[in-house]
């Protein structure tokens, strides 16, 4: 994603991508195909407060388990009828 936003080759897991040229226009972008992509509801303070790859892979990945954790909570959750 931060390759064709940023238009550049090679990206280090902890380059910061305001520091690799991106700004307000591009980060809104960025937000956009984030959600998107890996179905998430990140809001623009996220992505702001992570601003490196690796801080966003974090946040993919605690979104992804806390929405497999209560899909399999869910799958779990018997009736009871009084």
């Amino acid at each position: 994603l931060w390759q064709g936003l940023l238009g550049v080759e090679q990206i280090s897991r902890d380059a910061n991508f305001f520091m690799l040229g991106g700004h307000s226009l591009l980060v809104t972008k960025l937000l956009k195909q984030l959600n998107e992509k890996f179905q998430t509801s990140f809001s623009l303070q996220d992505v702001l407060a992570s601003p490196t790859i690796v801080a966003q892979a974090e946040l993919i990945d605690t979104h992804q388990w806390i929405h497999q954790t209560n899909e399999s909570d869910s799958d779990n959750v018997e009736v009871l009828t009084l």
